[in-house]
């Protein structure tokens, strides 16, 4: 794995938007990195009415023309919420779907590069929506996911810090964090989970050109984590994350979700394959 093949400069970023805190947070926070990358910027927000079982064609019918009628002023609404959340100005798609799957359903229409949606970190009863719909777009995301809490600082990284596996897991997180660092201007910290390997380097981490400071993490490995994360105050969290059912889920898998849930900084969720947009723009420079 080289910085090449696991980083492409995104074009196009996406905002998901529920116009909580949360996700103005994450608003301001990808104009930054747009602004950094020259890339364009979108808003998706999702609108959702199930029609009861009870409701005639009449009704029906009614409500969609009232739905349209709302799609407009939704569409106004949002992009006026971007701008007063220092997001600046975007295109706005207003989707008729359930969260989860308007935010995966732009991405993939729009050919989207990297998502940012802002979550509250609850758990349990107390999760909020923003939070559910992130950890489902996590899951099933085809390209990185930038999760932002409302309390983010929005300013260029200092310092990233990516968690890697000893048997190479997680290097395609290391790239793309390399390329995101590089871009800041920020320095890269390797955090190292599981047993050593042999000269004491993770599998894979020599071929990186980048000087990148690795320290092996001992014991649970979001423990871990999170607080190699409080003893070097990073300023964004990176980590690979599986697209497998929960069961079937490896030990580094878990620690992503954990991690997710307890870092109070920026988190970027970096899938195990690269979204197809990715390498076609590669082949194609």
């Amino acid at each position: 794995m080289s910085l090449e093949e696991g980083f492409s400069p995104p074009k196009k970023i996406l905002v998901a938007a529920d116009f909580s805190a949360a996700s103005a947070a994450a608003a301001r926070y990808a104009r930054l990195w747009a602004d950094l990358f020259g890339a364009s910027l979108a808003l998706v927000h999702a609108q959702h009415f199930e029609f009861p079982p009870y409701f005639t064609q009449v009704q029906m019918k009614s409500i969609l023309r009232e739905t349209a009628r709302a799609q407009r002023r939704a569409e106004n609404h949002a992009a006026a919420w971007m701008r007063r959340s220092g997001g600046g100005q975007a295109k706005v798609l207003i989707r008729e779907k359930p969260p989860v799957e308007a935010v995966l359903r732009a991405a993939r229409d729009e050919k989207v590069d990297l998502t940012f949606m802002g979550t509250h970190g609850r758990t349990g009863a107390g999760r909020l929506w923003m939070g559910s719909v992130a950890e489902g777009v996590v899951r099933a995301a085809a390209g990185p996911v930038m999760i932002v809490r409302p309390q983010a600082s929005v300013k260029p990284p200092r310092l990233v810090l990516c968690a890697i596996g000893e048997d190479g897991a997680g290097l395609r997180a290391l790239a793309y964090a390399a390329g995101l660092a590089r871009a800041a201007g920020a320095k890269l910290l390797s955090a190292r989970l599981g047993k050593p390997a042999r000269g004491g380097k993770a599998a894979g981490l020599q071929s990186f050109p980048e000087r990148i400071e690795s320290i092996p993490v001992k014991g649970d490995p979001a423990r871990g984590v999170l607080k190699l994360w409080e003893e070097r105050q990073a300023d964004l969290i990176v980590m690979e994350t599986e697209r497998r059912p929960s069961f079937l889920r490896s030990v580094f898998g878990t620690a992503a979700e954990k991690v997710m849930h307890g870092a109070p900084v920026p988190f970027l969720a970096v899938p195990e394959f690269l979204p197809e947009r990715a390498k076609e723009s590669r082949s194609d420079g």
